[in-house]
């Protein structure tokens, strides 16, 4: 096999990225990366952009100067006379991975981020995106923002973390081995909850609250409010709270009757699925499906 030294002299650039990139991480050497940035940063601005950008990327992940790397870069691929979309593109990817180092900097990139969400950007560059956005918004606390990067990333030790915190999110994925308090959480077990020990306690247990509540209105028109007292376990003034919090959030649609101390319901939103509600699901799924069977049988 051709070294990175024999790609480099013959300048056959397509094969030296193919030949870093397929390299494990442990066997990217600092010699080689500058073996490499040494050949193609002076010729950048006359070299194909995306394949050395993307490669750039990749390989500088864990390098001291990447900054000052891709800020070299950045201002060759701008120096191309013969520009194309693809400097352009290449441009913008650089500009959201310098981002997010000026955020672990703990510089403010505010402005970039939302610039960057306003953008129609292609799928590498939204990769990149999505991964400087989740840092950010986990940075910021926004976690029903981080919540939406996390869920992009397909990140579910994340996507679990921040939608317990997301103020605006009640309906919680399902994930296998997930840990008792997110599944009690998510079925709305307060009394599970009142006990555990997880930041943010009151935030958490009044989203549990809601979400046993959501449960307790699904599918009916009519809602006493004096029930809803008496299975969540809560004086009535707490309860009228989290109506109006639930009717504020739009997960509810409907109002309180003061003069039959009920809640009308016109519609849920955003409820979840209990385990006894799946279980009926099941149920007749299998009496359909025995139905149907029946019907093919006395079509043969």
């Amino acid at each position: 096999m051709e070294t990175l030294t024999d790609l480099l002299k013959q300048r056959k650039w397509y094969n030296a990225y193919l030949y870093l990139q397929a390299m494990d991480r442990e066997c990217l050497t600092t010699e080689l990366i500058e073996q490499f940035l040494k050949t193609v940063l002076p010729i950048a601005s006359q070299m194909h952009p995306f394949s050395l950008t993307t490669t750039t990327i990749n390989i500088t992940e864990n390098y001291p100067s990447r900054f000052e790397v891709l800020s070299q870069l950045r201002e060759k691929i701008n120096e191309s006379v013969l520009k194309t979309d693809e400097h352009a593109e290449s441009l913008t990817l650089i500009d959201i991975v310098l981002a997010e180092i000026k955020l672990e900097r703990g510089l403010n990139i505010e402005e970039s981020v939302y610039g960057f969400r306003n953008m129609k950007l292609t799928r590498e560059q939204q990769k990149h995106f999505n991964r400087l956005a989740l840092k950010y918004y986990e940075k910021m606390r926004n976690y029903n923002e981080a919540y939406y990067y996390a869920k992009k990333q397909k990140n579910i030790d994340k996507m679990m973390e921040y939608s317990v915190f997301a103020p605006n999110i009640f309906n919680l994925p399902v994930f296998d081995d997930e840990p008792e308090y997110f599944r009690a959480v998510r079925e709305g077990n307060y009394r599970y909850i009142k006990d555990c020990k997880i930041d943010n306690h009151e935030f958490v247990l009044q989203k549990t609250y809601i979400i046993k509540m959501l449960d307790l209105c699904y599918n009916k028109h009519t809602v006493s409010i004096s029930e809803l007292c008496s299975n969540l376990e809560l004086e009535r003034v707490v309860v009228l709270r989290l109506i109006i919090k639930a009717l504020g959030l739009k997960l509810i649609r409907g109002a309180i009757d003061g003069a039959n101390d009920s809640l009308a319901v016109s519609h849920i939103y955003l409820q979840t699925v209990t385990k006894k509600e799946l279980l009926h699901m099941k149920e007749q799924f299998v009496k359909w499906k025995a139905r149907v069977d029946k019907v093919i049988a006395t079509m043969e």
